[in-house]
């Protein structure tokens, strides 16, 4: 999830990047690290905006700080911002 707690909940929508178990050696992808609940490779170019509760979202694991940090600088560089 990219989007911080406090906007999901007054929005009840996410903010997120969907996670693929193939790698494509893309340059807007990253692999998971080990140690993550979850393995596969996070597709930094296909951002999604979701209603939480109207998917009974749950969230599936966390991701250290440098994973979450490299992911929204990925997007920021797709989108112009970064």
């Amino acid at each position: 999830m990219l989007s911080p707690a406090p906007i999901n909940e007054l929005t009840r929508r996410i903010m997120a990047l969907p996670i693929t178990r193939k790698g494509r050696n893309w340059p807007t992808e990253i692999q998971l690290p080990d140690g993550c609940q979850i393995t596969g490779f996070v597709q930094c170019d296909q951002i999604r905006s979701l209603s939480w509760q109207a998917r009974h979202a749950q969230k599936a694991g966390e991701v250290d700080v440098a994973t979450l940090e490299r992911a929204r600088g990925l997007v920021g560089a797709l989108i112009g911002t970064g």
